[in-house]
């Protein structure tokens, strides 16, 4: 997919995650957090662990420390783990991230098909505000986005991830592995404040189940 195309929300909407625009106003992802006081380093890995049970993905033993190890600090092992457990993926991040660490990883993924039969890539570089975010979670839609150093629990980790639980019109409820246990509802610009570090590149995994 070029790289100017994929800049565009809408392009992203039917290329990258071929979701239909038509949620409902006000709706759950099917994520029922129970509260842990996880390590904020192991923020991505509890992450991904409730979105895989959240989708029926998840495997006996998959909790979040043995998903902590496999995924480490790396989006891009986050959705290949989500990925090779069967769940469909959108994954979308800043065009910072190619000149991070991962940079070339990132650039592989970008030019990488999801499959054979698809044109689909791994990875779009794109911005994907809350807003927009906010219109695709249903109960069979969960999002995982990173958050940078003015998230409150923020602990200089290299990463670090929110579940979004279920949305409003003007707002997304977000659970925090690291915190204490209570979702935070954040407006659209409040969350996108938090988004919009070079740490968190916009990133964000968009997960659903196979039909």
């Amino acid at each position: 997919m070029p790289v100017a195309a994929a800049e565009a929300l809408e392009t992203v909407d039917v290329e990258l995650f071929g979701l239909d625009d038509d949620a409902p106003a006000q709706s759950g992802s099917g994520v029922h957090p129970r509260w842990h006081a996880h390590k904020p380093a192991d923020s991505l890995g509890v992450s991904v662990a409730m979105v895989a049970a959240a989708l029926q993905v998840a495997r006996e033993g998959d909790d979040g420390s043995s998903v902590s190890m496999a995924v480490g600090s790396s989006p891009l092992r986050a959705a290949a783990w989500l990925r090779a457990r069967g769940a469909a993926l959108g994954h979308a991040a800043g065009r910072v991230r190619l000149f991070g660490p991962e940079g070339p990883s990132y650039d592989l993924a970008m030019r990488t098909r999801t499959s054979r039969t698809s044109n689909k890539t791994a990875l779009t570089v794109g911005e994907i505000r809350s807003a927009k975010l906010g219109e695709w979670i249903a109960p069979d839609r969960v999002a995982i986005v990173l958050v940078g150093p003015t998230w409150p629990t923020w602990k200089g980790n290299e990463v670090h991830a929110l579940v979004v639980v279920a949305s409003t019109p003007s707002s997304l409820m977000v659970f925090d592995p690291a915190g204490d246990g209570d979702l935070d509802e954040l407006s659209f610009r409040a969350l996108d404040a938090h988004r919009a570090a070079p740490s968190a590149a916009w990133e964000v995994l968009i997960a659903a189940r196979r039909g």
